[in-house]
Protein backbone atom coordinates (compact mmCIF):
# COMPACT_ATOMS: atom_id res chain seq x y z
CA UNK A 1 0.00 0.00 0.00
CA UNK A 2 1.61 3.48 -1.06
CA UNK A 3 1.95 6.00 1.57
CA UNK A 4 -0.46 9.41 1.19
CA UNK A 5 1.56 12.73 0.87
CA UNK A 6 0.19 16.30 0.44
CA UNK A 7 3.39 17.70 -0.59
CA UNK A 8 4.31 21.34 -1.67
CA UNK A 9 5.24 20.93 -5.48
CA UNK A 10 7.08 22.78 -8.36
CA UNK A 11 4.94 22.95 -11.88
CA UNK A 12 7.00 21.48 -14.61
CA UNK A 13 5.32 22.40 -17.66
CA UNK A 14 1.87 23.90 -18.72
CA UNK A 15 0.11 23.25 -21.79
CA UNK A 16 -3.42 23.58 -22.65
CA UNK A 17 -6.28 21.46 -22.38
CA UNK A 18 -7.24 19.97 -26.03
CA UNK A 19 -10.91 19.75 -25.25
CA UNK A 20 -11.45 23.21 -23.15
CA UNK A 21 -9.90 26.62 -24.02
CA UNK A 22 -10.45 27.58 -20.14
CA UNK A 23 -8.58 24.52 -19.28
CA UNK A 24 -5.09 23.89 -18.66
CA UNK A 25 -2.99 20.46 -18.16
CA UNK A 26 0.02 20.85 -15.20
CA UNK A 27 2.31 18.30 -14.99
CA UNK A 28 3.90 17.46 -11.42
CA UNK A 29 5.91 14.89 -10.69
CA UNK A 30 4.70 12.07 -12.63
CA UNK A 31 1.23 13.16 -12.15
CA UNK A 32 -0.85 15.69 -14.47
CA UNK A 33 -3.94 17.68 -13.28
CA UNK A 34 -6.11 19.42 -15.00
CA UNK A 35 -6.67 23.23 -13.73
CA UNK A 36 -8.08 26.57 -14.82
CA UNK A 37 -6.54 28.21 -17.57
CA UNK A 38 -3.96 30.37 -17.07
CA UNK A 39 -3.74 29.68 -12.94
CA UNK A 40 -0.63 27.87 -13.12
CA UNK A 41 2.81 28.64 -15.15
CA UNK A 42 5.83 26.55 -15.16
CA UNK A 43 7.83 26.70 -12.53
CA UNK A 44 4.65 28.17 -10.12
CA UNK A 45 4.53 26.46 -6.39
CA UNK A 46 0.93 24.66 -5.51
CA UNK A 47 -0.33 22.36 -3.22
CA UNK A 48 -1.12 18.92 -4.80
CA UNK A 49 -3.73 16.57 -2.91
CA UNK A 50 -2.81 12.98 -4.76
CA UNK A 51 -5.87 10.49 -5.52
CA UNK A 52 -7.00 8.46 -2.88
CA UNK A 53 -6.98 11.82 -0.09
CA UNK A 54 -9.83 12.74 1.55
CA UNK A 55 -10.35 16.33 2.67
CA UNK A 56 -11.81 17.55 5.81
CA UNK A 57 -15.24 19.16 4.99
CA UNK A 58 -14.22 22.90 5.64
CA UNK A 59 -11.51 22.40 3.13
CA UNK A 60 -13.58 20.88 0.25
CA UNK A 61 -16.17 23.68 0.80
CA UNK A 62 -13.15 26.05 0.31
CA UNK A 63 -11.68 24.03 -2.51
CA UNK A 64 -14.95 23.45 -4.80
CA UNK A 65 -16.77 26.85 -3.60
CA UNK A 66 -16.92 28.22 -7.14
CA UNK A 67 -16.87 25.23 -8.78
CA UNK A 68 -20.24 23.24 -10.98
CA UNK A 69 -18.07 19.99 -9.82
CA UNK A 70 -19.50 18.17 -6.61
CA UNK A 71 -17.16 17.66 -3.96
CA UNK A 72 -15.80 14.58 -3.58
CA UNK A 73 -16.06 11.93 -0.72
CA UNK A 74 -12.18 11.49 -2.07
CA UNK A 75 -9.87 12.39 -4.55
CA UNK A 76 -9.97 10.13 -7.66
CA UNK A 77 -8.46 9.80 -11.16
CA UNK A 78 -11.17 11.03 -13.22
CA UNK A 79 -11.45 12.32 -17.04
CA UNK A 80 -12.78 16.23 -17.69
CA UNK A 81 -13.29 16.43 -21.01
CA UNK A 82 -11.48 13.75 -22.31
CA UNK A 83 -8.24 14.29 -20.50
CA UNK A 84 -7.00 12.35 -17.79
CA UNK A 85 -6.78 14.20 -14.31
CA UNK A 86 -5.20 13.15 -11.17
CA UNK A 87 -5.32 14.62 -7.83
CA UNK A 88 -5.61 18.39 -7.12
CA UNK A 89 -3.65 21.35 -7.82
CA UNK A 90 -4.30 24.53 -5.97
CA UNK A 91 -2.25 27.66 -4.75
CA UNK A 92 -3.66 27.70 -1.83
CA UNK A 93 -5.66 25.82 0.38
CA UNK A 94 -7.45 25.87 4.28
CA UNK A 95 -5.43 24.90 6.88
CA UNK A 96 -6.80 22.33 9.94
CA UNK A 97 -6.75 25.99 12.08
CA UNK A 98 -8.62 27.44 10.18
CA UNK A 99 -6.24 29.80 7.84
CA UNK A 100 -5.55 29.79 4.68
CA UNK A 101 -1.81 28.61 3.47
CA UNK A 102 -0.17 29.82 0.15
CA UNK A 103 1.91 27.43 -1.32
CA UNK A 104 4.61 30.37 -2.29
CA UNK A 105 5.05 30.25 1.69
CA UNK A 106 6.25 26.76 2.38
CA UNK A 107 9.43 24.96 1.26
CA UNK A 108 9.35 22.68 -1.41
CA UNK A 109 8.41 19.29 -0.73
CA UNK A 110 7.61 20.09 2.71
CA UNK A 111 4.73 17.50 3.66
CA UNK A 112 1.04 19.25 4.00
CA UNK A 113 -1.21 16.21 4.65
CA UNK A 114 -1.21 16.87 8.73
CA UNK A 115 -1.38 20.74 8.35
CA UNK A 116 -4.53 20.55 6.33
CA UNK A 117 -6.15 17.32 7.93
CA UNK A 118 -6.08 15.24 5.05
CA UNK A 119 -6.14 11.32 5.63
CA UNK A 120 -6.21 8.40 3.23
CA UNK A 121 -8.87 6.86 1.93
CA UNK A 122 -9.27 3.34 3.01
CA UNK A 123 -12.04 0.21 1.14
CA UNK A 124 -14.98 -0.14 3.58
CA UNK A 125 -15.07 -3.14 5.25
CA UNK A 126 -17.63 -4.66 2.36
CA UNK A 127 -15.02 -3.96 0.23
CA UNK A 128 -12.22 -6.14 1.31
CA UNK A 129 -13.36 -9.79 -0.04
CA UNK A 130 -14.30 -11.71 3.21
CA UNK A 131 -12.16 -14.96 2.74
CA UNK A 132 -12.62 -16.81 6.13
CA UNK A 133 -14.69 -18.00 8.09
CA UNK A 134 -16.00 -17.07 11.19
CA UNK A 135 -13.72 -18.39 14.16
CA UNK A 136 -10.99 -18.80 12.02
CA UNK A 137 -8.24 -18.38 14.92
CA UNK A 138 -5.26 -15.58 13.99
CA UNK A 139 -1.87 -15.23 15.40
CA UNK A 140 1.38 -13.28 14.82
CA UNK A 141 4.99 -14.87 14.16
CA UNK A 142 7.71 -11.75 14.22
CA UNK A 143 9.89 -13.44 11.31
CA UNK A 144 6.94 -13.38 8.95
CA UNK A 145 7.20 -10.19 7.31
CA UNK A 146 4.40 -8.30 5.35
CA UNK A 147 4.78 -7.59 2.25
CA UNK A 148 7.39 -4.63 0.93
CA UNK A 149 4.51 -1.14 0.70
CA UNK A 150 4.60 -0.31 -2.99
CA UNK A 151 5.15 3.48 -3.93
CA UNK A 152 3.88 5.00 -7.30
CA UNK A 153 6.45 5.62 -9.97
CA UNK A 154 4.52 8.92 -10.79
CA UNK A 155 5.78 10.07 -6.60
CA UNK A 156 9.37 8.73 -7.54
CA UNK A 157 9.73 9.62 -11.17
CA UNK A 158 13.75 9.66 -10.84
CA UNK A 159 14.56 6.43 -9.12
CA UNK A 160 14.62 4.40 -12.21
CA UNK A 161 17.70 6.13 -14.93
CA UNK A 162 17.24 5.04 -18.35
CA UNK A 163 19.36 1.80 -19.22
CA UNK A 164 19.17 0.44 -15.23
CA UNK A 165 18.40 -3.21 -15.60
CA UNK A 166 14.87 -3.52 -15.04
CA UNK A 167 11.79 -6.83 -14.74
CA UNK A 168 8.56 -5.72 -15.13
CA UNK A 169 5.69 -8.17 -14.20
CA UNK A 170 2.10 -7.99 -14.39
CA UNK A 171 0.45 -6.24 -11.45
CA UNK A 172 -2.73 -8.33 -10.49
CA UNK A 173 -5.88 -7.38 -9.16
CA UNK A 174 -6.75 -10.07 -6.13
CA UNK A 175 -6.32 -10.80 -2.09
CA UNK A 176 -2.01 -10.20 -0.74
CA UNK A 177 -1.18 -13.31 0.02
CA UNK A 178 2.24 -15.02 2.31
CA UNK A 179 3.28 -18.47 3.40
CA UNK A 180 6.43 -19.79 4.47
CA UNK A 181 8.78 -21.76 6.80
CA UNK A 182 9.83 -19.52 9.53
CA UNK A 183 12.02 -20.39 12.49
CA UNK A 184 9.92 -22.12 15.35
CA UNK A 185 8.16 -19.35 17.55
CA UNK A 186 7.68 -20.30 21.18
CA UNK A 187 4.43 -18.38 21.41
CA UNK A 188 1.90 -20.56 23.80
CA UNK A 189 2.88 -22.66 26.46
CA UNK A 190 2.64 -25.66 24.76
CA UNK A 191 4.84 -24.58 22.13
CA UNK A 192 7.00 -23.55 25.19
CA UNK A 193 7.35 -26.99 26.32
CA UNK A 194 8.36 -28.64 23.56
CA UNK A 195 11.05 -26.59 23.07
CA UNK A 196 11.70 -27.13 26.88
CA UNK A 197 11.98 -31.20 26.38
CA UNK A 198 13.66 -30.23 23.16
CA UNK A 199 11.02 -31.51 20.98
CA UNK A 200 10.50 -28.20 18.94
CA UNK A 201 11.20 -28.22 15.34
CA UNK A 202 13.90 -25.66 14.04
CA UNK A 203 11.02 -24.23 11.72
CA UNK A 204 7.13 -23.93 11.47
CA UNK A 205 4.98 -23.59 8.41
CA UNK A 206 2.93 -19.97 8.36
CA UNK A 207 0.48 -18.53 6.34
CA UNK A 208 -1.87 -15.65 5.80
CA UNK A 209 -3.19 -12.44 3.86
CA UNK A 210 -1.32 -9.19 3.91
CA UNK A 211 -1.92 -7.83 7.57
CA UNK A 212 -3.07 -11.45 8.93
CA UNK A 213 -1.60 -14.29 9.97
CA UNK A 214 -3.85 -17.58 10.39
CA UNK A 215 -3.61 -20.59 12.48
CA UNK A 216 -4.02 -23.96 11.58
CA UNK A 217 -6.02 -26.46 13.33
CA UNK A 218 -7.74 -29.30 12.61
CA UNK A 219 -11.32 -27.60 12.53
CA UNK A 220 -10.09 -24.96 9.99
CA UNK A 221 -8.18 -26.56 7.19
CA UNK A 222 -7.85 -25.57 3.87
CA UNK A 223 -11.90 -25.75 2.80
CA UNK A 224 -12.37 -22.92 5.72
CA UNK A 225 -10.37 -20.38 3.50
CA UNK A 226 -8.66 -19.59 0.46
CA UNK A 227 -5.44 -19.08 1.93
CA UNK A 228 -5.31 -22.04 3.31
CA UNK A 229 -6.56 -23.42 0.32
CA UNK A 230 -3.91 -21.80 -2.09
CA UNK A 231 -1.28 -23.89 -0.05
CA UNK A 232 -3.03 -26.91 -0.56
CA UNK A 233 -3.76 -26.57 -3.90
CA UNK A 234 0.41 -25.80 -4.80
CA UNK A 235 1.39 -27.95 -2.79
CA UNK A 236 3.51 -24.92 -0.97
CA UNK A 237 4.71 -26.84 2.15
CA UNK A 238 6.57 -29.20 0.31
CA UNK A 239 7.57 -26.71 -2.07
CA UNK A 240 9.45 -23.99 0.30
CA UNK A 241 12.30 -24.82 2.15
CA UNK A 242 13.12 -23.48 5.59
CA UNK A 243 13.78 -19.80 5.38
CA UNK A 244 11.50 -18.97 2.58
CA UNK A 245 8.53 -16.94 2.63
CA UNK A 246 6.41 -16.66 -0.83
CA UNK A 247 4.48 -13.73 -1.50
CA UNK A 248 1.95 -13.34 -4.39
CA UNK A 249 -1.65 -12.58 -5.17
CA UNK A 250 -4.73 -14.62 -5.04
CA UNK A 251 -7.27 -13.94 -7.73
CA UNK A 252 -10.47 -15.74 -8.97
CA UNK A 253 -14.02 -16.15 -8.47
CA UNK A 254 -15.08 -13.93 -5.40
CA UNK A 255 -12.25 -12.56 -4.93
CA UNK A 256 -11.98 -8.83 -6.24
CA UNK A 257 -15.51 -7.95 -7.96
CA UNK A 258 -15.07 -7.52 -11.92
CA UNK A 259 -11.63 -9.29 -11.94
CA UNK A 260 -12.09 -13.22 -12.26
CA UNK A 261 -9.24 -13.13 -14.91
CA UNK A 262 -11.00 -16.29 -17.03
CA UNK A 263 -11.28 -18.35 -13.42
CA UNK A 264 -14.49 -20.39 -13.22
CA UNK A 265 -17.15 -20.21 -10.60
CA UNK A 266 -15.60 -21.32 -7.48
CA UNK A 267 -11.92 -21.24 -8.77
CA UNK A 268 -8.96 -19.89 -7.06
CA UNK A 269 -5.52 -19.08 -8.53
CA UNK A 270 -1.90 -18.19 -7.27
CA UNK A 271 0.10 -15.78 -8.78
CA UNK A 272 3.90 -15.39 -6.90
CA UNK A 273 4.91 -12.03 -7.20
CA UNK A 274 8.26 -12.22 -4.71
CA UNK A 275 10.38 -14.68 -2.41
CA UNK A 276 11.99 -13.64 1.21
CA UNK A 277 14.93 -16.50 2.10
CA UNK A 278 16.11 -15.89 6.14
CA UNK A 279 14.71 -12.36 6.21
CA UNK A 280 16.08 -11.05 2.92
CA UNK A 281 14.57 -10.60 -0.38
CA UNK A 282 15.99 -12.84 -3.48
CA UNK A 283 16.90 -10.80 -6.35
CA UNK A 284 14.32 -10.91 -9.30
CA UNK A 285 16.55 -13.22 -11.71
CA UNK A 286 16.94 -16.29 -8.56
CA UNK A 287 13.18 -15.67 -7.67
CA UNK A 288 12.33 -16.47 -11.06
CA UNK A 289 14.25 -20.16 -11.66
CA UNK A 290 12.94 -21.04 -8.44
CA UNK A 291 9.86 -20.54 -8.79
CA UNK A 292 9.92 -22.09 -12.47
CA UNK A 293 11.86 -25.37 -11.55
CA UNK A 294 9.42 -25.39 -8.97
CA UNK A 295 6.10 -24.82 -10.99
CA UNK A 296 4.92 -22.40 -8.85
CA UNK A 297 2.84 -20.15 -10.87
CA UNK A 298 4.19 -16.50 -11.05
CA UNK A 299 2.61 -12.96 -12.22
CA UNK A 300 3.14 -12.75 -16.25
CA UNK A 301 6.44 -11.24 -17.17
CA UNK A 302 6.18 -8.23 -19.58
CA UNK A 303 9.62 -7.56 -19.89
CA UNK A 304 13.69 -7.71 -18.48
CA UNK A 305 16.40 -5.51 -19.73
CA UNK A 306 16.89 -1.53 -19.72
CA UNK A 307 15.10 0.62 -18.44
CA UNK A 308 12.24 2.59 -20.97
CA UNK A 309 10.28 5.16 -19.29
CA UNK A 310 8.30 4.83 -22.00
CA UNK A 311 8.08 1.27 -22.66
CA UNK A 312 7.19 0.81 -18.46
CA UNK A 313 4.22 2.99 -19.26
CA UNK A 314 2.69 1.23 -22.08
CA UNK A 315 3.19 -2.30 -20.57
CA UNK A 316 1.17 -0.72 -17.82
CA UNK A 317 -2.20 -0.80 -20.21
CA UNK A 318 -4.10 -2.19 -22.00
CA UNK A 319 -5.30 -6.11 -21.14
CA UNK A 320 -4.31 -8.73 -18.56
CA UNK A 321 -1.78 -11.50 -19.86
CA UNK A 322 -4.27 -13.55 -17.16
CA UNK A 323 -7.12 -14.78 -18.65
CA UNK A 324 -9.89 -12.90 -20.42
CA UNK A 325 -9.53 -9.71 -18.66
CA UNK A 326 -9.91 -6.45 -20.47
CA UNK A 327 -8.09 -3.61 -17.92
CA UNK A 328 -4.57 -4.64 -16.61
CA UNK A 329 -4.05 -3.01 -13.40
CA UNK A 330 -0.68 -2.53 -14.06
CA UNK A 331 2.80 -3.06 -13.55
CA UNK A 332 5.77 -3.71 -11.34
CA UNK A 333 8.88 -2.78 -11.88
CA UNK A 334 12.21 -3.80 -10.15
CA UNK A 335 15.89 -3.68 -10.64
CA UNK A 336 16.99 -7.41 -11.07
CA UNK A 337 20.10 -9.23 -9.75
CA UNK A 338 22.10 -7.57 -7.33
CA UNK A 339 20.92 -3.76 -8.42
CA UNK A 340 18.04 -3.58 -5.65
CA UNK A 341 18.76 -1.55 -3.01
CA UNK A 342 18.01 2.52 -2.82
CA UNK A 343 19.09 4.95 -0.44
CA UNK A 344 15.34 6.13 -0.49
CA UNK A 345 12.72 3.86 -0.51
CA UNK A 346 15.02 0.68 0.75
CA UNK A 347 13.93 -1.53 -2.05
CA UNK A 348 14.42 -0.44 -5.99
CA UNK A 349 11.02 -1.70 -6.61
CA UNK A 350 7.52 0.55 -8.11
CA UNK A 351 4.03 -0.02 -9.17
CA UNK A 352 3.22 1.46 -12.02
CA UNK A 353 -1.01 1.71 -12.27
CA UNK A 354 -2.81 1.61 -15.27
CA UNK A 355 -4.97 5.19 -15.30
CA UNK A 356 -7.87 3.01 -17.27
CA UNK A 357 -7.73 0.68 -13.93
CA UNK A 358 -8.29 3.74 -11.49
CA UNK A 359 -10.98 5.07 -13.61
CA UNK A 360 -12.89 2.15 -13.14
CA UNK A 361 -15.60 2.64 -10.51
CA UNK A 362 -14.54 2.31 -6.66
CA UNK A 363 -10.72 1.36 -7.94
CA UNK A 364 -8.09 3.23 -6.17
CA UNK A 365 -4.20 3.45 -5.15
CA UNK A 366 -4.76 2.13 -1.61
CA UNK A 367 -3.58 -1.56 -2.09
Amino acid sequence: MSTLKVEVVRVERVEPHPNADKLDIAHIKGWQCVVGKGEFNEGDQGFYFPIDSVLPEPLLNQLFQNSKIKPPSRIKTIKLRGAISQGLLVREALKADGQRGHAQNWPLGFDMTNVFGVTKYEPPQDKIPNLMKAGQQRTYHPDFERFTDLENIKNYPDVFKEGDLVIVTEKVHGTNFRCGWVPFHANTLWKRFKKLIGLAPSHEFVYGSRNMQLKESSETYFASNVYAEIVEKYDLRNQLLYGEVLYGEIYGDGIQKGFTYGCDPGQHKLAAFDLMRDGEWVNALEMCVKFEKRGIPMVPCHYAGPYKKDLVKGLATGESSLGNQPVKEGVVVRSIAGHERDVLLGRKILKVINDEYLLLKDNSDWH
